[in-house]
């Protein structure tokens, strides 16, 4: 597997957080939409970025994942 994909699957899987399926799908198409607008507004050549970019984003907003909830150890 190229590490291109390799990257952008680690990028869906910490963003939609660990335990069900259907955050992951939301993390996809969220991704998957960024890439596309950034590929057109912007310019193929960043559209790896804007992936990265939106992964900063929500892991410093929400760091249990997408629609996770935030992990406390006890």
């Amino acid at each position: 597997m190229p590490e291109g994909v390799t990257l952008t699957l680690i990028a869906v899987v910490v963003l939609a957080g660990f335990g069900s399926v259907a955050p992951v799908i939301v993390a996809g198409m969220l991704l998957g939409v960024a890439e596309s607008l950034t590929g057109v507004m912007v310019g193929p050549e960043f559209q790896r970025l804007s992936i990265f970019l939106v992964y900063l984003v929500v892991a410093t907003l929400r760091p249990g994942g997408l629609l996770g909830k935030a992990f406390y150890a006890h």
